[in-house]
């Protein structure tokens, strides 16, 4: 081989070997979420001692939603983070919920974008001073709140984080390239310090303290002083006297007009057995 076409070999050959590499390089970049990899997850789940979460997964559209979202992703990284809820509490959801609620329940759990404890860190500490960063999930129009918490493991005080109010206690359970998967000691609800639009699932999924918390804020006795109320007290107590004497008074009136007999007992333990009645008969 001559020496000029020897160096016109060399040259292409390098050409087609960067043009290879540089192939490679964006395929490697443009990787999506794979059933294989999120096979690897799901089961690393099982072995965690959390089986309902990804038996879900497997058996509601959810990981198709999983698949396809990161295949027709337009961005050129499409990846997710799970946080897994226990058996005990998802189960309990499932009995309590409708299919159209609980299959939104397990969207709460799934991030559109992998974090790590590391990256978890990070939005935190950079938050910090605002309160906290809230991350996207699945369910539109929904973010989770992310703060840092204290955690007692072994009897050492460690660094922990809490998703909606909820702790990560196995934090970085399976890291992919494309996922990462947390285990929570809770479940995740909408109506919780989060930006939820759809009010009839946040209904649906809210959790009774709630509904209890907001009764007591709504309470016509919010924002009066102690003394108001005792004096509130005493008033209705003066008030139950003055009836008792008024009604004793009516009984011995109605005694005297028809030979002193006595009609259905006492006037007072009447009024008390008739108003409950009323009140759980609604009569």
């Amino acid at each position: 081989m001559e020496p000029q076409n020897f160096k016109i070999f060399t040259s292409t050959a390098k050409t087609l070997l960067q043009l290879f590499l540089i192939s490679l390089l964006h395929q490697i970049t443009t990787a999506k979420l794979t059933d294989q990899e999120l096979d690897f997850a799901l089961s690393s789940l099982r072995l965690q001692g959390y089986s309902l979460f990804p038996n879900a997964i497997s058996t509601s559209d959810l990981r198709l939603q999983l698949l396809n979202q990161s295949t027709t992703a337009t961005s050129s990284l499409s990846t997710f983070t799970l946080f897994s809820p226990p058996d005990s509490l998802l189960f309990s959801l499932d009995l309590a919920s409708t299919a159209p609620h609980y299959t939104k329940s397990l969207s709460l759990h799934v991030s559109p974008s992998r974090l790590t404890t590391s990256d978890l860190r990070n939005l935190t500490a950079a938050a910090s001073s605002s309160g906290g960063p809230y991350i996207d999930s699945l369910v539109p129009n929904h973010r989770l709140l992310v703060n840092n918490s204290l955690a007692l493991l072994n009897g050492t005080v460690v660094g922990s984080f809490l998703v909606n109010r909820v702790r990560v206690s196995v934090p970085d359970l399976f890291l992919g390239s494309n996922i990462a998967v947390h285990g929570l000691d809770g479940i995740i609800v909408a109506g919780f310090d989060d930006r939820v639009q759809d009010t009839s699932f946040e209904a649906a999924t809210s959790s009774p303290a709630d509904a209890i918390w907001s009764a007591d804020l709504s309470s016509p006795l919010t924002g009066r002083t102690p003394w108001r109320r005792r004096n509130g007290r005493n008033q209705r107590k003066t008030r139950r006297n003055s009836d008792r004497r008024r009604n004793n008074r009516r009984g011995r009136r109605f005694n005297g007009a028809h030979g002193g007999g006595i009609v259905g007992g006492g006037t007072h333990g009447d009024a008390v057995t008739h108003g409950a009645f009323a009140k759980f008969h609604h009569l």
